[in-house]
């Protein structure tokens, strides 16, 4: 190859960074060489076979340096006529060197070299730059040397002459100095040479002994590694970063294969001698498979490479932050582990801020935490025999494995536009959703762990599906297990195959959750078909999913029926929050959401649930006719509920303002509290009863002082009733009856004189206290 000896050429030609036209990116060590023989000289040179040949040469002007080649005693180098005598400055075969374990301040560097392993004197250095240099003095300490870098003129250099994370060329001056002659993206060339000069001490030293494995071979980039020609004594190599220095966390190591692999795998490198190397990482990234991470780049392919690794080698899968934009679905591995790096917090409240003002163009990749964007077109469909929205699914993510998989600290989200380019919240025709996908996950696992997870989407089927029957195994899954995640689109519990009519999905453990319905960011704008919670384990015939149970969960939404439950049993509720807010004048949502239940619920429990407002509870119970629902202290409903066949009795405080009591509702006609018969504490300590919200008796401190159907009655001093003995009960006709001695007497059309003798309509006594 021919190379212009110009300093400006040679950069620009073979940095990699640089114009791929080029038609040069590789610099060795003997060209480096060359260049740097040429760069030393000023003028006409003096070229001999030995220094005795040269000593009998007068230098002088036109002839200052001169070069000895083909001296076989350590003769051979650059040589400076110094006003009366040749001065050797560089050996020939020693004139480069890498700087490694950089240290230090941006103005006070420190590094360790690295020479090409041959005798001379080191006059081209070359490392990377951790930070920018400040102004007022640069200085680098080599093996403990100080001295201060000056530019290629001789002057301090200035600041931010030095770039962080890329390379930098040192040239020994004829004056001594140590001066940087480029730095940035032009240095990767002489970042390519300094891997030369390792490999030329590598190979030194492997010839020295056979058994030598040495790792001192570091590389920033994968292409730095790809366009780099490694000896074969070298077994493992060190990766810094995958586009630059430090972008995939840890460093990590590849090892070299002694054959080609088959197949080649995305986790199978290849540098530029031919080997291949496989990349051995704890825990990688999509990263380390060439995904980008920054929204703007379609990374589906690394992340479907990425999920292969985790596939074929079975070890689990890390994260790196980023925002992967992915235009396909993807179908999780049987047994998948992926442990991410943080979701954000994005949801469908509150109605915008934190990382959900991302969502608009040109801010998108600042999404924080590990986020897998889906847009385009959806290549998974899953298909069941029903007949409601979950007859045709399409999910971003899908897992169709009993085998229990374990996601955590990621994010699923459905591609939008919160906000347009000004700035301004758009309308649901304006947010460019990616509507295609349904479905933020499906799964069919057993005993998975679902763990700090952000689904977010307006999604019209569910934010999560979990399918009771496995098409794989034919088995229920059951178990699994869901920990504070943030669900956008709700949750559904369902059976998705006509096989399943045994019970299955039983014991789902929720704890910590926040289910959110599909409630759109211009509220009017919602789906009102989808809930935050919705179990159903009927397909054409009766199966029932059972053993659910949610605890310190919330839910919240505009939608009118809040949470549905159908064809389930044992499904309990501990210590939740519910807020259900309305959307006036919208169908669907202008009513404060509710429970939906059916005859096909065998039994529910809900217990402390602090609710913003009536959940429905009594309907709920009234639907659920054919099972049992027990509830205490439920938002405004405080005591305790027992509803049997829809029928319920309540223990506890009605909505009046007397104290605890038993109320028998008729839950079929329980629109309103107080239906049905009521007997309690009255205000003042004594008893009162209720029928239909007509009062039977109130005894208080005064005696009875009311019947049934509003009739005043006479007063009977408590006193006389306890010296009786007697006991008081109502007719359902007007009146009121005594019992006495085992006697009835019937009391019509009463009144009472004020010596408290009762006598009949006609005036005669029909008792008296004495």
């Amino acid at each position: 190859m021919t190379l212009a000896y110009d300093l400006d050429i040679i950069l620009r030609d073979h940095k990699v960074l640089g114009d791929p036209g080029s038609g040069a990116h590789a610099v060795v060590l003997s060209q480096l060489r060359q260049y740097l023989k040429w760069a030393e000289r000023a003028g006409p040179a003096i070229v001999v076979g030995s220094l005795a040949e040269l000593n009998g040469i007068v230098g002088g002007e036109g002839a200052l340096r001169a070069e000895v080649r083909g001296a076989a005693n350590g003769e051979n180098g650059y040589y400076r006529w110094d006003g009366g005598r040749w001065t050797k400055v560089a050996g020939l075969d020693v004139s480069f060197g890498q700087l490694t374990n950089m240290s230090g301040t941006p103005n006070e560097i420190s590094a360790a070299l690295v020479a090409s392993g041959e005798r001379g004197t080191v006059v081209a250095f070359v490392g990377t730059a951790l930070y920018n240099n400040e102004g007022g003095g640069t200085f680098i300490a080599i093996d403990g040397v100080r001295e201060e870098i000056l530019t290629a003129a001789g002057d301090p250099l200035p600041e931010n002459q030095l770039i962080a994370d890329q390379a930098f060329l040192l040239m020994r001056a004829p004056d001594g100095t140590l001066r940087c002659y480029f730095a940035g993206d032009a240095a990767t060339a002489a970042a390519q040479a300094a891997q030369s000069a390792v490999q030329a001490q590598i190979a030194r030293q492997a010839a020295e002994s056979a058994t030598a494995s040495l790792t001192a071979l570091q590389f920033t980039s994968r292409a730095v590694f790809e366009g780099t020609t490694i000896l074969p004594g070298v077994v493992t190599v060190e990766m810094l970063g995958i586009f630059q220095r430090g972008d995939c966390g840890h460093p990590f190591r590849l090892t070299r294969l002694d054959s080609a692999p088959d197949p080649v795998e995305p986790w199978h490198w290849q540098s530029a001698d031919g080997g291949y190397w496989l990349m051995a990482k704890p825990f990688p990234s999509p990263r380390e498979f060439g995904a980008r991470g920054n929204y703007a780049s379609d990374d589906t392919a690394s992340v479907r490479a990425w999920l292969r690794y985790g596939e074929i080698t079975g070890l689990p899968l890390g994260g790196y932050p980023g925002v992967y934009r992915c235009t396909k679905s993807f179908e999780l591995p049987e047994g998948i582990q992926i442990y991410g790096s943080g979701a954000p917090v994005i949801a469908a409240y509150p109605q915008y801020g934190g990382d959900k003002s991302l969502l608009r163009p040109g801010y998108k990749h600042r999404i924080n935490g590990m986020s897998f964007v889906f847009s385009g077109t959806p290549t998974i469909t899953v298909t069941t025999p029903r007949n409601d929205r979950f007859a045709v699914v399409r999910p971003c993510m899908y897992y169709k494995y009993p085998t229990p998989p374990v996601l955590k600290d990621i994010a699923i989200l459905q591609d939008m536009d919160v906000f347009n380019a000004s700035g301004q919240m758009t309308s649901a025709a304006q947010d460019n959703r990616a509507a295609g996908f349904t479905c933020g996950l499906w799964t069919e696992s057993n005993k998975g762990v679902y763990e700090r997870l952000t689904i977010f989407g307006y999604f019209d089927v569910q934010g999560i599906v979990i399918s009771n029957f496995s098409p794989i195994s034919h088995i229920n899954p059951d178990y699994n297990g869901f920990r504070f995640n943030r669900i956008t689109s709700g949750l559904a519990i369902i059976s998705s195959d006509d096989g399943s009519m045994d019970e299955g999905n039983t014991g789902l453990q929720s704890f910590g959750n926040s289910y959110q319905g599909a409630d759109h960011h211009d509220r009017a704008a919602t789906n009102t078909n989808v809930p935050t919670l919705y179990i159903d384990g009927d397909v054409t015939t009766l199966g029932h999913i059972r053993g659910q149970s949610f605890t310190g969960d919330s839910f919240r939404t505009l939608v009118n029926d809040a949470i549905v439950l159908d064809h389930c049993d044992d499904v309990q509720f501990a210590n939740c929050i519910t807020e259900f807010a309305i959307v006036p004048g919208v169908p669907g949502l202008d009513q404060h959401g509710r429970l939906r239940g059916s005859s096909n619920v065998q039994s529910a429990r809900f217990t402390n649930i602090a609710s913003t407002h009536d959940m429905g509870l009594l309907e709920f119970m009234a639907e659920c006719d054919g099972g049992t629902v027990t509830a205490t202290s439920v938002g405004p409903r405080d005591g305790h509920i027992v509803s049997i066949n829809g029928k319920a009795v309540w223990l506890g405080q009605n909505a009046g303002s007397y104290g605890p009591g038993i109320q028998f509702v008729d839950a079929v006609n329980a629109g309103t509290v107080t239906k049905g018969l009521m007997l309690q504490r009255s205000s003042d300590g004594g008893f009162r009863a209720e029928l239909d919200d007509e009062l039977i008796f109130d005894v208080t401190a005064e005696g009875i002082a009311y019947g049934y159907g509003g009739t005043q009655l006479p007063v009977i001093s408590p006193v006389s009733i306890e010296n009786k003995n007697s006991q008081l009960n109502q007719s359902r006709r007007a009146g009121q009856m005594i019992l006495e001695g085992g006697t009835y007497k019937l009391l019509i059309s009463a009144s009472t004189a004020p010596t408290g003798t009762w006598r009949d309509a006609m005036g005669a006594v029909v008792y008296s206290p004495s």
